[in-house]
C-alpha cells in the first residue's frame, strides 16, 4: 500500500489512555491541535521494516543500551523489549521495568526519579 499510495492517512485508534497514566498529559494530546490522530501507510510500513532489521541486527549493537519499559504499555508490550533486550550483545546492557507505567513513561507521575535513575545510567557511559 505504501508503495502506491504513500500518503494515505488512516486513524491510528490508540486510546490516549493507554499513552499515559498521567491525566494531565492524557488531556493535553486530546487537546493539541498538532495531534491529528492519523498513520500514514508510508510511516507504518516503515515502522514494521525497521523492528525487523532491528530484530536481525540486534546482536551486533556493540555500545551499552538500556532499555525502559512500562509494565503496563499497552502499545509495545514488555515482552517486545525484554527480547530485545536478550537479543542484544553488547556489555552494559540493562532492562528496567517500570512499575505501573504505560508507554510515555517519562510523562508518568514519577518521572523525576525515573529521569534521574536515566542520568545515573548515562554518566556511567
Amino acid at each position: 500500500m505504501s508503495a502506491w499510495y504513500p500518503s494515505l492517512a488512516l486513524k491510528n485508534k490508540v486510546d490516549p489512555n493507554i499513552v499515559c497514566g498521567n491525566p494531565d498529559v492524557v488531556r493535553a494530546y486530546m487537546n493539541d491541535p498538532l495531534n491529528h490522530g492519523l498513520v500514514s501507510a508510508r510511516w507504518f510500513s516503515d515502522y514494521l521494516q525497521q523492528i525487523e532489521r532491528l530484530k536481525k541486527e540486534a546482536a551486533s549493537i556493540r555500545v551499552p543500551v538500556a532499555i525502559w519499559h512500562g509494565e503496563k504499555d499497552e502499545l509495545v508490550a514488555p515482552w517486545v523489549g525484554k527480547q530485545l533486550h536478550e537479543g542484544l550483545q553488547c556489555s552494559g546492557k540493562q532492562f528496567h521495568t517500570v512499575e505501573n507505567a504505560l508507554h510515555e513513561i517519562l510523562f508518568e507521575q514519577n518521572w523525576q526519579s525515573l529521569a534521574g535513575d536515566m542520568k545515573v545510567w548515562l554518566e556511567q557511559y
